[in-house]
């Protein structure tokens, strides 16, 4: 279908092919040998077509290698061999790391590895990862969204609350695994052991080389890892990571395959319990032998509580400072009583607080700084640019006093270059401690204040849970698949063929994960997304559904599947009241909260019947 689109339309491919170096296979096969490869894409047409069409008189002879390859714990050489394609992922390829390997595997081992894979599940309880919502029936990283986001909003719904998140990214996850190791966990799980050795095999003694165009790399035999083109890695990655859940109530550890969130919910500043799960999940992964992937690492602070308390203490002395005004006090003791009694308020423990507040409430207290202008007549610091010179004295300080416990995270780089008399700084941290990302807002003032105020504004983006980032992305691609559903129409397709075409390629756009995002979306962006839909109506020529008649079919149908799972960690929402005709609305003080996907849920469940 998208070849003859490509006809039509004149589309032409702007990917890049691969150098023709003689040395380059050889040069990719060692360092995939050591970093991972992606899920396989591709396999060879006709092993595929002698596969389906052949399937009566090879399933004999099938069954009898599978069973004997059982028997004996041993996999065939020729069933584990790998061949990675590599594609590059830019136009210009500077390092090695910018090829995505394209793994193939054999297509017999594959059909091997699915059987097997039913097996172990048979073995394994329902409720063994409850968090883990990759690789399981009903099970989607829409569920890894709704339960992370639910968690945080259900939190932040009560008073004086606010929310951690740590994402961890893990570096070649896959081929971080230590074949020994995750065969003792599967023996705890009671997997037998002519299984467990069957596994072993697989893992153990596998080939794999390097194809680019019609150069092949020597083969080279890998014990570690898991191999990523097949079917049985993801699961086997899973029930290696089945022990990693949280220590303490007020925390919870989300897992999507290698994609782990750590969520932290915080009550009255204190973030002990928050700080000593980050520790032991470090510790863990330690013991795992899996990397952090520091670069992809994130923490992101939601915290939606008002600086309310500061801003009234500062607005009544406003009132005496307009006093003093009025006596006729010139404008120098006026700026030094607004900086005795009124900065100081305002700019009491900033580098604490400043970084992580809201938009809200750097306005509303930058607001009082403006009247205080007016009221003596002179130009005053703004709150940005107090958070900034503290943070750099602070800086300072800690760069000064080697026995601070802070000193060792600011280094000399190698290039010795000097913004202030002791030199350009970085830290070599890694992105999971709190007091470390402190010390990060440190460095960036020192190095560069223009780029911290950008930072500044960045986080601002996070810290709403706003979704119009999102929605614009959305809009954006789906106006580009317009291009083709036009060039469609002027060969006179009929509307059927465009309505399909659409519903593939555009409306896919529109609605993926909308049961995660379309109820706290705003209406502007309800409204752009809503265009696009407009727009292909006119060239459909036929009705199309709007988003809100998908977003509340799709609420109804995914909480059904929720009400009808009792192991779905969400289950527990929808409980039914005595009449058993509605489900039990949730209790909330937000509107945040009032439109997310569970109460939306509850709420077209309860419409519906």
């Amino acid at each position: 279908m998208w070849e003859s689109i490509q006809a039509i339309t004149n589309y032409r491919k702007t990917s890049p092919s691969c150098d023709s170096d003689a040395i380059l296979p050889d040069a990719l096969n060692d360092f995939y040998a050591r970093f991972k490869a992606q899920n396989n894409v591709a396999a060879e047409k006709s092993i595929r077509k002698m596969t389906r069409e052949c399937a009566d008189q090879l399933a004999d002879v099938l069954t009898d290698i599978f069973n004997i390859s059982l028997s004996c714990a041993v996999v065939p050489t020729c069933f584990k061999t790998t061949t990675i394609v590599p594609v590059p992922k830019k136009p210009t390829v500077s390092c090695l790391n910018d090829y995505h390997p394209i793994a193939l595997t054999s297509i017999i081992m594959k059909c091997f590895e699915r059987l097997v894979m039913r097996h172990i599940k048979t073995q394994l309880p329902p409720s063994l990862d409850p968090l883990q919502f990759a690789y399981c029936s009903n099970r989607s990283m829409n569920d890894a969204i709704s339960t992370t986001l639910h968690l945080a909003l259900t939190h932040l719904d009560k008073k004086g609350t606010y929310v951690r998140m740590l994402f961890i990214d893990f570096s070649s996850a896959f081929n971080t695994i230590v074949p020994q190791h995750l065969i003792g966990k599967l023996s705890l799980l009671g997997l037998n052991t002519s299984l467990c050795n069957w596994i072993l095999n697989f893992l153990t003694g596998r080939p794999q080389s390097v194809r680019v165009g019609s150069s092949t790399s020597n083969t080279t035999t890998l014990s570690t890892g898991a191999p990523q083109g097949s079917v049985l890695s993801p699961l086997l990655f899973t029930l290696l990571t089945h022990d990693c859940a949280a220590m303490h109530s007020s925390n919870h550890i989300i897992e999507f395959a290698d994609d782990t969130t750590v969520v932290g919910l915080i009550n009255k500043d204190n973030e002990s319990a928050y700080r000593e799960e980050v520790r032991e999940l470090v510790s863990w992964c330690k013991v795992n032998n899996l990397y952090l992937n520091v670069d992809k690492t994130k923490e992101m602070v939601v915290d939606f509580r008002r600086a309310s308390s500061i801003t009234k203490r500062a607005q009544q002395r406003l009132y005496f400072l307009r006093k003093l005004r009025e006596a006729h006090l010139p404008s120098p003791i006026l700026t030094t009583f607004y900086r005795g009694t009124l900065e100081s308020i305002l700019s009491s423990c900033i580098i604490t607080w400043f970084g992580n507040c809201t938009a809200f409430d750097r306005k509303t207290l930058q607001r009082i700084v403006r009247t205080a202008e007016k009221i003596i007549g002179v130009s005053l610091p703004s709150i940005t640019n107090i958070y900034i010179t503290r943070c750099i004295q602070k800086a300072t300080n800690i760069v000064k006093d080697p026995t601070h416990p802070s000193h060792e995270l600011f280094t000399l780089l190698p290039s010795g270059r000097s913004c202030f008399p002791y030199g350009l700084y970085t830290i070599p941290i890694c992105l999971w401690d709190s007091k470390a990302l402190f010390n990060f807002h440190l460095f960036q003032c020192l190095t560069n204040e223009h780029k911290f105020e950008k930072l500044l504004q960045n986080v601002k983006s996070y810290q709403d849970l706003s979704w119009s980032c999102h929605t614009n992305s959305l809009a954006k691609k789906a106006c580009q698949r317009l291009y083709h559903l036009r060039r469609l129409r002027d060969f006179r397709l009929p509307s059927k063929v465009l309505r399909n075409f659409y519903t593939c390629t555009i409306e896919s756009i529109l609605t993926g994960n909308i049961t995660v995002w379309f109820g706290n979306s705003t209406k502007q962006d309800r409204q752009a997304l809503q265009r696009v839909m407009r727009s292909a109506e006119c060239i459909t020529h036929t009705e199309l559904p709007d988003l809100q008649t998908i977003y509340y079919k799709w609420c109804q149908t995914k909480a059904r599947r929720i009400v009808k799972d009792p192991t779905h960690p969400n289950n527990r929402l929808f409980s039914m009241l005595r009449s058993v005709r509605r489900f039990r609305s949730l209790k909330t003080k937000t509107e945040r909260l009032k439109r997310s996907f569970f109460l939306q849920a509850i709420r077209a469940l309860n419409q519906r019947n």
